[in-house]
Order: C-alpha cells, then sequence, then structure tokens
C-alpha cells in the first residue's frame, strides 16, 4: 500500500487531523511529511531504503526537519541496519549448523550400510557404529541421572557432541556464542 494511500487512509478512519492536512502547505513540506510516513510504514514492514534513496531525501530533509528529529531517524536506521545484519549473521550460523548436522547424519547412515560389508571398511564401519550405539546409551544414562540439573546436561550433551563428531570423523564442532 503506498503512504499516500495510508494517508487518505488514516484521514477516513480518523477523521480530519492536522498531520493530514495537507493545504496550504509547501511543496518541500509536503514531501518530508510523505517520507516520514513512508519511514514509518517501512519500520513496520522491515523495510529499510537504500544508500542511495537514503542519501537523496537526507539532503530534502535537512531542509525541514530540525537536527534533533534528524538525528533521531539517522539513528533509527543505524539501529535498523545493524539488527538486519545480526538477523542475517544468526540466520547463516543457524543454516551452517543444520548442514553439518545433516552432513553427521549422513555419515551414520553410511555407517550402517557399510557396516554389512566383508572388508576392511565395513569392520570399521561397525567399530564405529557400535562406539555411536555405545556412545548415545551411555549419554542417555547420564541424562537420566543428572535429573534436571541444566548445567549438567548441557555438559553432558556437549560432550557428547563431541565425541560424536570425532567418531564420524568431523573437525571439532563449532563454537557457538550465547546469544542475549
Amino acid at each position: 500500500m503506498a503512504a499516500l494511500e495510508l494517508v487518505i487512509l488514516a484521514g477516513l478512519i480518523g477523521g480530519a487531523h492536522e498531520s493530514c492536512d495537507l493545504r496550504g502547505t509547501s511543496y518541500d513540506a509536503r514531501v518530508a511529511r510523505n517520507r516520514v510516513i513512508e519511514n514509518e510504514v517501512d519500520r513496520g514492514t522491515g523495510r529499510i531504503v537504500d544508500e542511495q534513496t537514503y542519501f537523496l531525501d537526507h539532503a530534502q530533509l535537512t531542509r525541514v526537519l530540525s537536527p534533533t528529529q534528524l538525528f533521531m531517524q539517522e539513528h533509527d536506521r543505524a539501529l535498523r541496519i545493524d539488527a538486519k545484519q545480526l538477523a542475517e549473521r544468526h540466520e547463516r550460523r543457524r543454516n551452517e549448523s543444520e548442514q553439518r548436522e545433516a552432513a553427521m547424519r549422513l555419515k551414520e547412515y553410511e555407517l550402517y550400510v557399510n557396516s554389512a560389508l566383508w572388508d576392511a571398511t565395513g569392520a570399521q564401519a561397525e567399530a564405529d557404529r557400535i562406539a555411536l550405539q555405545q556412545l548415545k546409551e551411555r549419554r542417555d544414562a547420564d541424562l537420566k541421572s543428572a535429573g534436571k540439573d541444566q548445567a549438567q546436561r548441557a555438559r553432558i550433551e556437549a560432550g557428547y557432541q563431541r565425541e560424536r563428531a570425532r567418531i564420524l570423523g568431523f573437525a571439532e564442532a563449532p563454537t557457538t556464542q550465547p546469544t542475549r
């Protein structure tokens, strides 16, 4: 929905309001008001204006807005850009973790398939499969004995994942920083 449609809709819903009355105002003031409304719509939808458009609009807004209002808009835009970059970084990390987990599951499946072979590869695959099964059983027993102690459960799970990665031939498990 375009910003002008929102202004008209707001005028119809809320009745006559001084911020919706554009009669007798200069072109620059109308553009600035529309930009403020568009900025609010963009904030609500998560859209961030590209750099070129931002700098073109910024030149017009410096003539109309007070330095405080301009600072608040710039600060808000910087915060939204930072939040978007942080969300993208978390998404990349999550995707990498999911890909690593999928590769480890595939390797476990290959162990089960290769364990049926009667050669050195099959013998090693069977030994790895048995080691994984024993590791899972030990983890389950340790988790059961840990009860509701979350710190202990987290240590047990981390140890299990580390040993699982070693058995499957993966490098050390990626470290993830706790998010706040």
